[in-house]
């Protein structure tokens, strides 16, 4: 594929960061340039950039691509949330994220934003988020601040429980 230059020099690295976590790993490869991935790495790195139209079809391709590549990189997970945090952080893993968020037409929201939209308290929602919602984290001054959640997670929580008094 042919891409223009600031773009080819970003996917360079993270081709070769991904050379480097299948080599570490002990996966042996012809070269990521000449496998898939290059394919996939080319199709995900466009649906990020600005103006990218939508269409489910597009969006079904880049989901899949960015799957492809996460399962390569760590092919014992069930579920892209167990990634280790560290991961979401580098240039990769932050394309990566950003991908998959546009193919689901998704956004990641703070814990406020999570809370407000969700009718629970922060401290509940904090909680629950670290038990049972599958959550992301962003580079922050204050760890506590640093929580993500996907808007469809949040929106698919079931509703709160209330105890009324007899």
């Amino acid at each position: 594929m042919m891409y223009p230059i600031e773009i080819e020099k970003q996917l360079i690295q993270m081709v070769q960061e991904i050379q480097r976590k299948l080599d570490f790993l002990g996966i042996i490869t012809t070269g990521v340039l000449e496998s898939p991935f290059e394919g996939a790495l080319g199709i995900v790195y466009q649906a990020v950039q600005p103006g990218m139209i939508w269409t489910q079809a597009f969006g079904m391709q880049v989901k899949q691509d960015a799957v492809l590549i996460l399962e390569a990189l760590y092919p014992n997970l069930k579920a892209p949330e167990q990634i280790p945090t560290a991961f979401w952080l580098t240039p990769l893993g932050k394309v990566l994220l950003q991908a998959i968020l546009w193919a689901d037409q998704d956004e990641l929201l703070t814990l406020s934003q999570a809370a407000k939209i969700s009718g629970r308290s922060l401290s509940h929602l904090s909680n629950y988020a670290r038990g049972r919602l599958p959550h992301f984290y962003a580079v922050s001054d204050n760890p506590t601040h640093a929580i993500r959640l996907r808007k469809s997670d949040v929106l698919a929580l079931p509703p709160l429980r209330h105890k009324y008094l007899d």
